[in-house]
Parts: structure tokens; sequence; C-alpha cells
């Protein structure tokens, strides 16, 4: 990657917003003048993610860690000292607490390693430095977030309609490798690509619904979402249908057809404002593939998998007219 790349658009903005969270808290935490700082530099930078969501979910996970890690240092480091035997209870305590409150293995491992270092290195003043740690933590988590808000803020529904794109660029190029002909070696690559995508759009929707903590009126976009993944998945299932039906020697007449209808219904998946052009197309396109199906000499197996073929490709056309047409054209 190079170095131009790496400092274009959102990614300058990322970096930019980190340094500046960074600093702010470093300042905010009377720097020099306080030991502690680093940690408020710390909490500040590591929560500033790709949306708010994002940042909401790690700041949750940095506070909660602390301070149950700061509980649990406080009280292992008093009643017991630093043995074998206190650490190893410091690392069931920690472990039990967060994972039973449903906290994550994010919260815990935060949790573990605070509670460690007060047990291990901090024996003599581990309430005085875990109270000190704990504050300052929170209060650079608390400078994070507001970067993240108030500075290039990214909302949940941008991160959501990028996932969706994807998922429709990634779709359409499957279709149009499957209308060419193109071997599983070559589907692959852009199979992978759907699948990054749809959980990017699974992340991003869980991210979205932590922001409607601050913005309630955070669009998860679940419809449009959804309809994007149908198609997706219903692309998947042709893909390996079709791959049967070529290996095991459909007519070519079938095969013709339903890779017409391929061509077009991957330019719907491309086009965001012309689906309704297409509608006509598929349709004749459809037409001739549940002819070319029903004809005599096409086997009973065969028929059946063409017909589930063509099933699939009428899934991807209902939710790709629904897409533009319920959403795309509001």
């Amino acid at each position: 990657m190079s170095i131009q790349r790496m400092l274009e658009g959102a990614r300058f903005r990322q970096v930019a917003k980190v340094v500046l969270a960074a600093l702010l808290a470093f300042v905010l935490s009377q720097g020099t003048r306080n030991e502690y700082a680093m940690f408020a530099m710390l909490g500040a930078a590591m929560v500033v993610g790709g949306s708010i969501g994002e940042d909401l979910k790690s700041s949750q996970n940095r506070v909660l860690g602390t301070l149950a890690g700061t509980g649990v240092g406080i009280v292992m480091a008093t009643a017991l000292g630093t043995s074998i035997w206190s650490l190893g209870l410091t690392v069931t305590a920690a472990a039990w607490f967060t994972i039973g409150m449903g906290w994550g293995a994010p919260a815990m491992r935060i949790a573990l390693a605070m509670a460690l270092v007060m047990v291990f290195a901090h024996t003599s003043d581990s309430v005085s430095y875990g109270l000190w740690r704990a504050f300052n933590t929170v209060m650079g988590v608390a400078i994070g977030l507001a970067v993240s808000r108030f500075v290039w803020p990214i909302r949940g529904r941008d991160q959501i309609l990028g996932a969706l794109d994807r998922t429709l660029a990634g779709t359409a190029a499957m279709l149009d490798a499957l209308a060419s002909g193109a071997a599983q070696e070559a589907l692959h690559p852009r199979q992978v690509q759907v699948l990054d995508a749809l959980v990017a759009g699974r992340t991003a929707q869980k991210d979205a619904r932590l922001e409607q903590r601050v913005h309630h009126d955070a669009d998860l976009l679940s419809t449009p979402t959804r309809l994007g993944a149908r198609a997706a998945i219903a692309a998947f299932g042709a893909s390996m249908k079709l791959d049967e039906l070529a290996r095991t020697g459909a007519p070519s007449e079938c095969l013709q057809a339903v890779r017409a209808a391929l061509v077009t219904l991957a330019g719907m998946a491309k086009e965001r404002t012309r689906s309704a052009e297409h509608a006509p197309e598929f349709a004749a396109r459809y037409e001739r593939g549940w002819r070319a199906s029903a004809a005599p000499e096409v086997q009973p197996d065969l028929r059946v998998l063409l017909e589930g073929l063509l099933a699939d490709l009428r899934q991807i056309d209902d939710a790709l007219r629904k897409l533009h047409e319920e959403y795309w054209h509001k």
C-alpha cells in the first residue's frame, strides 16, 4: 500500500482523530504533572474507532474492564499480597466476574491486565494506584468519545451503506462470472468478497444499535440490508446449481437461457437508478429458461435442478427490484 493511499481521505481523518484524542487527554489530565496521564492518553486513543457505535462498544469494554480489574486487584492485593495463589485467584475472580456479568472477552482481558498489574507490581499502593489509574482511564475514554462524536463523526448508517454497496458489487461480480461460464476457482474470490461484505454489514448494524443510545434517529437500514443479503445468498445458491448443471451435461439451450438472465441480474445489481429498464429483459430471459427446462429431452433430475436454479434467479430479481423500488427511489 502506497504512502499516498495510507494518508488519503478516511484513513487520514482516522489518524488525526486518534492523535487529537490522545493529545487532549494528555493536556486535560495535566500531562507531566500527573504520573497517570499515560492512561488517560491510552483510554482516549484506544476508543476512537471506525464509527460512533464501534467507539461506544470499545469504551464500554474499557470502562467495565478497568473498573472490574480495579476492584478485584485492590481486594486481592490488600488481602493476599503477591503469591502464586493470589495471582491464580485474581485471574479466576476477574474472569468469572466479567464473563458472569455477560461483558464478554474484551472486557475480561482488560480486567485481567488491570488486576494482575496491581497484584504483581503495586501490592503496597494498590488502592491509590488502582483508583488513580481507573479515574484517568475513564477520563480518557470520555475525551475519546467526545472527539469521535464531534470531529468528523462516522455514523453507523454510512458504515451499513458501505457494506451494502460492497455486497451488491460482489454479487454483481459473481453473477457476471457465472454468466461467462467461469470455473469455481475463478468464482471463489468473488464469493469471499460477498461473504466479507455480509459480515461487515452485520457488524455495522450491531454498532449502529449502540449508536442509537446517542442518536435516537440512527437508521439501521434493516430493509435494504435484508434485501441485499437475500440477493447475495440466492446468488450463492445459483452458483452451486449452475456448476452442477454444467458438470452433469445439461442442454446448451438451458445453460444459455440461464446465463442470459444472469447478465441482466448483474446489471441490476450494479445500477441503482435503472432497475425498471431491466425488468422486461429479465422476464423474457427467465421465461425462455422455463421453456427450456420443460423440453422433453431434459431429464427429470436435471429439470428439478434447473427449476431450482430459476427459482434462485427469481429470488435475486425480486430482492433487487424491491431494493430499487422501495429504497433507492425514495
